[in-house]
């Protein structure tokens, strides 16, 4: 695997959370782990999932329909793999903040949830058998109230 940090600004933030269509990113989800831990780590394409070695996952994908952001749960080590039931409450907006030369990104949603996180670092890395696949990995570290 290789790796290199990028520089980023609001707009390449944007850019890679939004250039998500047909391929979400994704995290661990193992033991709830995005709701749980101080640090999130997303990957912008979800190929990866066989490197880092987890059954579940927290999928984030942008609807262009909607012009709002999916966050969903999915596992894959069964089987037969499995997918949340979407509602209206797993849609969120996405506000991109710039404070004291730090990035910060808050999906919100309709009924009061949300989750704030400061983005820490993007990293792009190649992965498989001969790195032959690109994917952003995006470091955030998590605001809690």
């Amino acid at each position: 695997m290789f790796a290199q940090e990028i520089q980023f600004s609001k707009n390449v933030i944007k850019k890679v959370l939004k250039n998500t269509t047909g391929n979400p990113l994704i995290t661990d989800n193992t033991d709830s782990l995005f709701y749980k831990s101080d640090t999130v780590i997303l990957y912008n394409n979800s190929k990866i999932k066989n490197s880092i070695g987890a059954c579940e996952f927290v999928n984030i994908s942008f609807e262009k329909s909607k012009n709002k952001f999916l966050i969903n749960e999915s596992g894959y080590c069964s089987e037969i793999g499995w997918t949340r039931i979407i509602t209206e409450k797993h849609y969120f907006n996405l506000l991109i903040q710039r404070k004291k030369n730090k990035y910060f990104i808050e999906f919100k949603n309709n009924f009061s949830e949300s989750y704030l996180f400061e983005v820490l670092k993007i990293i792009e890395i190649h992965f498989g058998q001969n790195n032959d696949f690109k994917a952003k990995k995006i470091v955030l570290k998590r605001i809690f109230d």
